[in-house]
């Protein structure tokens, strides 16, 4: 005769559970990214978004992208530096600069004119939407890469780029939209993007 099988106590079975759920996620890989070997050592609070350099002819992308990438640092401990204050000051002093890059707005004169401690250059390098009778499909990629101001040197940085179904039943609405059209697929981007740069030190 079998022996009868033992069976775990519920908040065991919970706690276990709930083990293995932090050990999968923990365990997610993350996208191609590169880290300064002496990232933690900078001890990073202030990080300025530049507007995006835009490659696409889709400015109004690059500004929904330039927002949820604040907002992403804001819960990543890093303290909210206003766009306004940042594109105020840029436009005074790089009125004829209209693609912001490390070469056309090097890091440290941008640290010492906004006050931060590094600075971050987005690049929107593909944006684009195929529609259907119902549907259209968006797509979108960028660049990201952050520098320290002091050094100039490059922190951190990666490339990600995805894919998104937007269902309408009028599909031309979808194309005056950009947020309804490339929001999913943003938000997908700066999330797979900032799961690559490490936590600030508090807000």
């Amino acid at each position: 005769m079998r022996a009868p099988i033992q069976k775990l106590p519920l908040f065991l079975s919970l706690v276990l559970s709930i083990f293995f759920s932090f050990l999968l996620s923990g365990c997610a890989k993350k996208i191609p990214h590169g880290l300064n070997p002496s990232f933690d050592q900078k001890k990073v609070r202030t990080i300025a978004v530049l507007p995006v350099e835009d490659r696409t002819n889709h400015p109004e992308v690059g500004n929904i992208i330039r927002h949820e990438v604040v907002e992403a640092l804001y819960f990543k401990q890093y303290p909210k530096i206003p766009l306004s204050l940042v594109d105020e000051k840029i436009a005074v002093f790089y009125p004829q600069v209209k693609h912001p890059t490390p070469q056309t707005m090097p890091p440290r004169d941008v640290g010492a004119l906004l006050g931060v401690q590094a600075v971050m250059y987005i690049t929107l390098e593909e944006c684009s939407a195929s529609y259907r009778i119902l549907y259209a499909v968006s797509s979108v990629s960028a660049r990201f890469q952050l520098y320290d101001v002091q050094t100039g040197e490059q922190l951190w940085s990666t490339h990600y780029g995805a894919t998104g179904r937007e269902f309408n039943i009028v599909p031309d609405w979808l194309k005056m939209d950009a947020v309804a059209l490339y929001g999913e697929v943003i938000e997908k981007i700066v999330k797979k993007v900032m799961e690559t740069l490490p936590d600030g030190p508090g807000v």
